[in-house]
């Protein structure tokens, strides 16, 4: 059985990395419209490259939130 803490982590994860996936969708295709007559190849170009941006931050993220939840669970 999983505890709780830990499946609020995982759960506190998921979110922020559904988050930042529609941030770098909605930013490449605002992208993609303005400059390049909305094309889905460029749309899908940027998405990546804003993804691999966002990575960095969303592992610097996540160590905050497991850091939140390891202190939670130690009294």
């Amino acid at each position: 059985m999983v505890d709780k803490n830990t499946r609020n982590c995982n759960l506190v994860k998921r979110v922020v990395s559904i988050i930042a996936s529609i941030i770098a969708i909605t930013i490449a295709q605002i992208i993609a419209d303005k400059y390049f007559d909305g094309r889905m190849a460029f749309t899908l170009i940027i998405m990546v490259i804003i993804l691999l941006i966002l990575t960095p931050v969303g592992i610097a993220v996540d160590k905050k939130i497991e850091a939140y939840f390891k202190n939670k669970r130690e009294p």
